[in-house]
């Protein structure tokens, strides 16, 4: 786009630069870049999952503007922000006048709750609760799965395409119904695992509401899309009746309120398959004392707890064919007295409850270092763009099941070793077209 401006004007690179246009030529610079606008969104709103959308849109408006109008001599380099500030403008009021359907990709919290929908969102959850689920781990879980892209991991439809190809091979794959036994319980998966308790009695506490847990659901129009949402909150005299709540809970990274790419495309399509409006996506930073004595001596810590780590005797675990090495935690409710007299009383209940199948492997005392949670909501014109995706990737499963699937996997570059023996040194795994190793002699000067 151009702008005719007079000759003074064009050297009026001391003022702000809206003031160097006339009036009309605002009109025509914002009626310019609200198109732009559009023909990003039109284009783009299956990348409205990426917490950087509204960044990326930005970027990529007022570059090219900023460099045309430079080249023209209406600006400078330095004029750039006040551009991406016109652009800023514009997009709010796009988003307020024209897309006004698009909900925020996440929100601080507000009474969303609607007492004349309730009626509404109480047959729903009668839904739900009607669909029937197979025993976990049993030959018609492990089914029901394979026929199902999952919410937790469709994001890798929208991703590079070694995410693509890595779901498409894996959903290929015939069904395991045997896993390995071994669980590592120090990585960041299982301690989300691990937590995801704590968190939800933490939430329940907070907000004084109980969660409803729920299997895997199918979406009612496409199921081959599945999700397992962590729970829903179903007393209908709560102002979040209907709410969603997905948990995370984070060992490393920073706690921002921005859901991750993959997280928020989950809880859109748990939304879509529940057919919701909302989702509570919390996110909690929990740490452990390094002792008992720690834990009770610590007084500034409003929510904190102790988990008992079992494991499960070897004859009992021989003996069940379902059972896939995960241990066994059992959670100290937080209305009970964390003193250590309460403490060691509840102990002692729990061991001799699980004593027949069950040892007492380790105490754990947590406290809760740092929580999140904000309001992510439905997001319908970007399921309606997704889909299309979502869809052909099925197709391709259904394909390549049949016809082979062996050109998805990875190919992972070999580690190259040297071999030492004596004088000879052997490198394996070189990258060349015999596919065979280069022998090294040592030679002696």
């Amino acid at each position: 786009m151009s702008v005719c401006t007079s000759e003074s004007d064009n050297q009026h690179f001391d003022e702000p630069l809206i003031d160097t246009f006339s009036e009309s030529e605002i009109m025509d610079i914002e009626e310019n870049i609200l198109e732009s606008i559009h023909e990003y969104f039109e284009t783009n709103l299956v990348e409205y999952s990426s917490p950087n959308f509204f960044k990326n849109l930005k970027t990529d408006i007022s570059e090219p503007l900023l460099e045309e109008w430079v080249n023209f001599g209406l600006c400078t380099d330095d004029d750039g922000d006040e551009i991406e500030m016109m652009v800023q403008t514009q997009l709010e009021k796009y988003m307020e006048e024209i897309r006004c359907g698009i909900p925020p990709r996440q929100t601080t919290f507000s009474n969303c709750g609607d007492s004349s929908a309730n009626h509404t969102i109480a047959q729903k959850i009668g839904r739900l609760l009607s669909i029937s689920q197979p025993e976990q781990r049993s030959k018609e879980w492990y089914e029901q799965r394979n026929n199902m892209i999952t919410a937790s991991n469709i994001y890798k439809l929208l991703g590079s395409k070694a995410q693509y190809n890595s779901l498409i091979y894996e959903k290929c794959k015939p069904v395991a119904e045997s896993h390995s036994t071994y669980v590592n319980t120090e990585s960041s998966l299982h301690w989300g695992v691990k937590y995801e308790p704590v968190t939800k009695m933490i939430y329940e506490k907070m907000y004084c509401v109980d969660i409803t847990e729920f299997g895997c659901i199918p979406h009612p129009t496409y199921p081959f899309i599945g999700a397992s949402p962590d729970g829903i909150i179903t007393d209908s005299r709560h102002s979040r009746y209907g709410h969603m709540v997905e948990i995370k809970n984070i060992v490393n990274r920073e706690i921002d309120g921005i859901p991750k790419e993959e997280y928020w495309v989950q809880m859109q399509i748990q939304m879509e398959n529940c057919d919701l409006d909302y989702c509570d996506f919390v996110e909690t930073r929990i740490k452990e004392y390094a002792s008992e004595e720690e834990a009770m001596n610590d007084t500034d810590r409003e929510y904190k707890g102790i988990l008992l780590h079992f494991i499960r005797k070897m004859l009992v675990a021989n003996s069940d064919e379902t059972y896939d090495g995960s241990p066994f935690y059992v959670y100290m409710p937080l209305d009970v007295e964390f003193s250590k007299t309460a403490v060691d009383e509840w102990i002692l209940t729990k061991r001799n409850e699980y004593r027949e199948d069950f040892v007492l492997f380790k105490s754990i005392y947590w406290y809760l270092d740092e929580i999140s949670c904000v309001l992510v909501p439905r997001n319908r014109p970007w399921f309606e763009t997704a889909l299309p995706v979502f869809a052909k990737a099925w197709e391709t499963i259904q394909f390549e099941r049949v016809n082979g699937y062996e050109h998805r996997a990875s190919n992972k570059k070999k580690k190259v070793v040297v071999d030492l023996n004596g004088d000879v040194h052997t490198i394996q795994n070189m990258p060349i077209g015999s596919g065979k190793g280069i022998c090294l002699i040592k030679m002696d000067y």
